[in-house]
């Protein structure tokens, strides 16, 4: 990845727009976690329901920052997972509002890439990321044009980090309940 194209993506995250990222795990629209007005617009216009936005975090120092109530195997699962692996807490804090789901829910995902590591270094904080598949039927079809400026971006920024994996191939998702009990939601 180009310095030049980071700058662009730091840049556009700064200004209160959204950029498009592809890994192996799918493509996503990326925001600024503190950016709640941009982030309320996004899940307006994707007509989210029943999910909010994962949050990449690079360190797992930062769980206890964002998690209110941590099952202490959650961080151990996290560090020790060889795959990409989105862990669902019942309730998150210290966040914008509009990332968490509507039942408070919070998403986090160690991302483990040079490019996301970087962004997340330069803004000094985790980034906002809502999976494309997670919109509604027919808002996916526009984002190649019209909802990208919808969305707050006034430019388009592709992000993609070339991993030579498969797409959706290795990706799992857990959940902690409220008692700190763990469901495999995808394997």
């Amino acid at each position: 990845m180009s310095e030049e194209l980071l700058r662009a993506a730091q840049r556009s995250l700064k200004n209160g727009e959204a950029i498009a990222y592809s890994d192996e795990t799918g493509t996503f629209l990326l925001a600024d976690s503190l950016g709640d007005a941009l982030l309320g617009e996004i899940a307006k216009a994707a007509k989210l329901k029943q999910v909010g936005f994962q949050l990449f975090i690079n360190d797992l120092t930062l769980v206890e920052r964002y998690v209110s109530q941590l099952p202490h195997a959650a961080v151990d699962l996290m560090e020790v997972s060889v795959r990409p692996l989105l862990v669902i807490f019942s309730s998150g804090k210290n966040i914008a509002p509009n990332l968490l789901a509507p039942d408070g829910s919070l998403g986090l995902r160690l991302v483990g890439n040079k490019l996301i590591d970087e962004l997340i270094y330069r803004m000094r904080r985790p980034i906002a990321a809502l999976p494309i598949r997670w919109m509604e039927k027919g808002v996916e079809q526009r984002l190649d044009g019209e909802a990208i400026s919808i969305l707050g971006a006034k430019q388009e920024i592709h992000l993609q980090e070339d991993s030579g994996k498969n797409r959706l191939e290795e990706w799992s998702v857990i959940r902690f309940d409220k008692a700190g009990r763990l469901s495999i939601l995808r394997g």
